[in-house]
């Protein structure tokens, strides 16, 4: 019995988010494809790690006059990747949006800072190595300023888009556990600020 995960991809528009789907589902790069602007697809696949998941992929748009209606599918995700360009420096301006996006969908939840999320820093191949945009620094700058579990990956190399799917799973993991302390302390703490109520009203009772 696989476990069905629903996860959204974010990112600004070019960045590579539907190529880095495209990957994972065919387990190729498609050398063929060209970009055409996504309004909002969605693509399933059985994939095993640590055990077996059927993964639904939602691509979302990076334009921003389709902000408005990104919400609505990312109520329907628990699990979300954000991904920028290593090639375009413009491309890392929208993660703080949305990262809040995100938060804002999530906010009349306990635990809202639990939701999964991760960074990929896309288009980390051969050729494109040399028109990188940032520098080692820069790229390490950010990542501690988002302070999200961070990756960088290239649609031609399954390898790495696999990897991305690898840690966010680890990441959904994590925060599950993390979730249960919570909720554990917090049964905890209920249960003994009953236990003190009783007492104060037992002997409130006794010293009628």
């Amino acid at each position: 019995m696989s476990k069905k995960l629903n996860i959204c991809f974010l990112g600004a528009s070019e960045v590579g988010k539907s190529s880095l789907i495209s990957s994972f589902q065919n387990s190729y790069f498609d050398e063929s494809q060209t970009y055409v602007p996504t309004i909002e697809n969605k693509s399933s696949k059985l994939y095993t790690y640590k055990q077996l998941y059927t993964i639904n992929n939602y691509d979302t748009s990076g334009s921003i006059e389709c902000n408005c209606i990104i919400p609505q599918t990312i109520k329907q995700c628990e699990a979300f990747v954000i991904v920028y360009s290593l090639t375009d420096r413009n491309s890392c301006d929208s993660i703080t949006m949305y990262i809040e996006m995100i938060k804002n969908c999530f906010k009349y939840l306990k635990g809202c800072d639990n939701v999964p999320i991760i960074l990929v820093g896309n288009k980390v191949d051969g050729d494109n190595n040399k028109n990188l945009a940032f520098t080692e620094t820069e790229i390490q700058e950010l990542s501690k300023y988002i302070n999200l579990p961070y990756i960088e990956a290239s649609a031609k190399d399954i390898r790495s888009v696999q990897s991305i799917f690898n840690l966010l799973i680890d990441t959904i993991n994590i925060k599950e556990k993390q979730l249960k302390k919570q909720q554990l302390r917090y049964k905890k703490q209920l249960r003994n600020e009953n236990n003190r109520n009783f007492f104060h009203k037992f002997f409130a009772l006794k010293l009628k």
